[in-house]
């Protein structure tokens, strides 16, 4: 099966792969994944169903927040796909209303890719400050550091 490098990030490779030839070894793959939910992924990589890149970008927002949720919440996959549902539907909104502004959907800028990224920051804090207790300040603050790398790229 092929997958092409997309994007190096801080969690590790994301690649883009063909949707149906995936599924063809493994029915219960679906838009994205990582190995934290799919033992059979390499660790330190992140897959993406080739698509739209708007739809490319908000499935791998999905996909970090989970990791991160997972990885340093230490939430189970249930919890931490339900945060990744959150920030993906927020993001989801924001997108829409970057599209009308630009009158373009499919831009393929750099600068919009950080801005969304700052922004999946600024509404996945909102979502753990919603959802989780003061006691998590630490690890809320470690992940807002980690998609704020995302989002410079540093």
């Amino acid at each position: 099966m092929k997958k092409a490098r997309w994007l190096q990030t801080p969690l590790g490779t994301a690649y883009l792969v063909d949707g149906p030839a995936v599924r063809a070894k493994h029915v219960d793959f679906i838009g994205g994944g990582h190995h934290w939910v799919y033992s059979w992924l390499p660790a330190g990589q992140i897959w993406i169903e080739r698509s739209t890149n708007q739809e490319q970008r908000l499935l791998l927002a999905h996909e970090l927040v989970e990791v991160l949720a997972m990885k340093y919440l230490k939430v189970d996959y249930d919890r931490g796909h339900e945060i990744a549902n959150g920030v993906e539907k927020s993001l989801r909104g924001l997108s829409v209303l970057a599209g009308a502004r630009s009158g373009r959907s499919g831009a393929r800028s750099a600068l919009r890719r950080k801005t969304g990224l700052i922004a999946a920051q600024g509404v996945f804090l909102r979502h753990l400050s919603a959802r989780y207790p003061k006691g998590h300040h630490r690890a809320r603050k470690a992940l807002a550091r980690r998609l704020g790398a995302l989002a410079t790229g540093k």
